[in-house]
């Protein structure tokens, strides 16, 4: 928050493996200057520093800039770790809640260009990123860090769309756009699925088909995606093979186009977008209308996955709508979050 206490601006946030407190990181474009909010959920009490960070290369337009800041609330005794420009930094949460309001970082270690998508595994022993070219992570050790381990996206791609962690606590699942010639058309656009590990070198992807596309769902069962070509729009469950991989055998849902989405041959800007949940079991699906304030259940029980119903929120969902569920009976295994 500001200093009369209003948000501004804040972005990716994230918790530690108790769930006892919460770090909200600051959004300022084009600032070395941001700060973190640190929340005790239990004493209720709450703690701003700030964080410095520096200017890069960007990977997506070749000049100097500012990268977002990416959360972590990991290691014993309980660190704060930033991405702050071409490296980790790490703080001491107990600093910053003793009232520390610019903090030096306690340990450091490099990071590769333009990381947009914090990994986290559901211990809090090895943190990353998704980023321009590929995949990195670090172990998290009481001193800092160890044991950096980088793979390349399988395809020509550029990196996952907010990657998600699945119910096993060690797989990242995130869709991505293939990497195609400036002014190739929106429907001509490959859609990839890339699974990762948090304990391996392992990553594969798999193709969906040509389109726009939302961020993943991921069950203990299978991922979802909904996709929009140019014939129509689908939800794309993709099965999760033995190995932990989701790679598996392919199922698709026909969705009804949404009324103002993108036509096939024009640009994509300004058209409706969607956005996906799903139960960690996987039974359901949900599916946003975007603009149309509609959200789509699928029910995947049965042996072939169906619309169930379609309810209307008192809200337009403008931008898609974020969307998430949750069960009192799942302890959280996605430590981060936008």
């Amino acid at each position: 928050p500001n200093g009369d206490g209003r948000w501004e601006r804040a972005g990716w946030l994230s918790t530690d493996t108790a769930r006892r407190h919460l770090a909200v990181g600051s959004d300022f474009d084009g600032s070395e200057r941001q700060r973190v909010t640190v929340i005790d959920l239990r004493r209720k009490t709450e703690h701003t520093a700030r964080i410095d960070t520096s200017a890069v290369q960007l990977a997506t337009t070749g000049k100097r800039g500012t990268e977002e800041v990416e959360t972590f609330l990991v290691g014993s005794p309980l660190r704060l770790v930033v991405t702050a420009g071409g490296r980790l930094d790490a703080y001491s949460v107990s600093a910053i809640m003793r009232g520390a309001t610019h903090p030096r970082p306690v340990a450091t270690t490099p990071l590769g260009a333009y990381p947009h998508g914090p990994i986290v595994n559901a211990t809090g022993t090895v943190i990353g990123s998704d980023l321009a070219a590929g995949v990195q992570t670090v172990r998290v050790t009481r001193t800092g860090f160890t044991g950096s381990r980088s793979v390349a996206y399988p395809k020509p791609s550029v990196q996952s769309y907010r990657p998600r962690m699945a119910p096993d606590g060690t797989t990242v699942v995130g869709t991505q756009a293939g990497s195609t010639a400036a002014g190739t058309p929106w429907n001509a656009v490959p859609a990839y699925l890339t699974t990762s590990s948090t304990s391996s070198s392992r990553i594969t992807s798999v193709d969906l088909g040509t389109g726009s596309f939302t961020r993943v769902a991921v069950t203990a069962r299978f991922a979802a995606v909904a996709l929009t070509s140019g014939t129509g729009d689908s939800l794309v469950l993709v099965r999760k093979q033995a190995d932990g991989v989701y790679s598996g055998r392919t199922t698709s849902v026909a969705l009804t186009p949404l009324r103002k989405g993108p036509v096939a041959g024009q640009p994509a800007t300004g058209a409706s977008v969607r956005f996906t949940a799903a139960t960690d079991d996987g039974r359901s699906v949900f599916v946003t209308r975007g603009d149309e304030g509609k959200i789509t259940q699928i029910d995947t029980t049965g042996t072939k996955p169906s619309v169930l119903r379609t309810i209307t929120l008192p809200t337009a969902l403008a931008g898609g709508g974020y969307l998430t569920t949750v069960d009192s009976a799942v302890a959280p295994y996605d430590l981060s979050g936008r």
